[in-house]
């Protein structure tokens, strides 16, 4: 769960996907704006502003309740990354391979940390530590002072958001994840996969879930028994969603819930669009559509819930805060939605 001061990508360091926030009976649009070019990103919120980046070379703050824009800062390429709040700071990375520190008030530049290749995920906070994976096959541990305190070798793009679960953090690159000590950048743990890691790792009671570029899904606990794989088809799949002992995993056109321990299909729903990752709102999953909807299912067996035609292209993952959801659009549009 998250605070409902600032949000965290995928609802906390653990990537879960499950926000703190009652079920919702149903949906309406507050707000929208557009931007004019390609969101990649979630957004990042807080109850007063809302930060997001696109492929337009800037980076703005709008105001939460009405969507107007509060400041922008230009940056020298397009941002794929989530933002992360950090403090009085708003962490971006950039497509040119340098991670922005913001000034979260006015957006004014405190720092700036360049790697040698693109960050286009979310960054991991660890206490003073941030943590930082980057196309340049490293994961960079970084000071909120923005001085580098290590640099771990993946030997492959890292391009997915770490996850933080007991004071480890879990990263990928190519066909390895790792666990990291946050306070050396040493590795205390590996697993060696069959094909590269291909979406972002959620951890949940001890175990890690995450998709491969096979097409796979797979448990694998940190400590322990072996865990599972379910195979999906040869697509790339989307972080999945976890929640009171259920993951749930986008596949295509079909939204699928597996058991977190024993991997047993609970139920499977076919909608007609391919499907983002999913997110849950209490015993609802939330998931956004190609062709622009925001779709609702109960948790318990996928009946339906809620849909809201939002865009017409698709959404970014859900970030919500105090009952409003916030996604972004292949369209350009930063949209709010709120519970009704």
């Amino acid at each position: 769960m998250v605070s409902e001061t600032a949000t965290i990508y995928r609802a906390g360091p653990g990537r879960t996907g499950a926000w703190s926030s009652e079920p919702w009976e149903s949906a309406q649009v507050r707000w929208r704006v557009g931007l004019g070019h390609l969101i990649h990103a979630s957004p990042a919120a807080t109850p007063d502003h809302v930060f997001v980046g696109s492929e337009d070379h800037v980076f703005r703050a709008l105001d939460m309740e009405t969507g107007a824009e509060r400041w922008r800062q230009g940056l020298r390429e397009g941002v794929h990354g989530v933002p992360a709040l950090c403090g009085d700071m708003v962490l971006v990375g950039c497509d040119d391979g340098t991670l922005y520190a913001l000034d979260r008030a006015q957006g004014r530049l405190r720092w700036r940390y360049r790697s040698r290749g693109p960050i286009v995920s979310a960054v991991t906070l660890c206490g003073d530590l941030i943590v930082c994976p980057s196309w340049d096959g490293a994961i960079h541990g970084i000071g909120l002072d923005g001085k580098r305190r290590w640099r771990f070798k993946v030997k492959a793009p890292a391009v997915e958001a770490p996850a933080l679960c007991e004071g480890v953090v879990y990263v990928g690159g190519g066909k390895r994840v790792f666990g990291l000590d946050p306070a050396t950048g040493r590795a205390r743990w590996r697993h060696v996969l069959q094909s590269p890691l291909d979406t972002a790792i959620a951890v949940a009671e001890g175990r890690l879930l995450f998709g491969t570029r096979d097409g796979v899904l797979h448990q694998v606990p940190v400590q322990g028994d072996d865990g599972w794989q379910v195979a999906l088809g040869r697509l790339p799949t989307v972080p999945v969603a976890v929640s009171a002992g259920t993951v749930f995993v986008a596949h295509a056109c079909e939204l699928q819930a597996y058991g977190l321990v024993d991997g047993a299909r609970r139920w499977s729903r076919s909608l007609d669009a391919v499907l983002g990752a999913p997110s849950v709102l209490g015993d609802q999953v939330v998931v956004g559509t190609a062709v622009g909807e925001l779709v609702a299912l109960a948790a318990s067996d996928g009946a339906a819930c809620w849909r809201l035609s939002v865009a017409t292209s698709p959404l970014t993952p859900m970030t919500v805060i105090r009952r409003v959801g916030l996604v972004g659009s292949r369209d350009g549009e930063v949209i709010a939605v709120a519970a009704a």
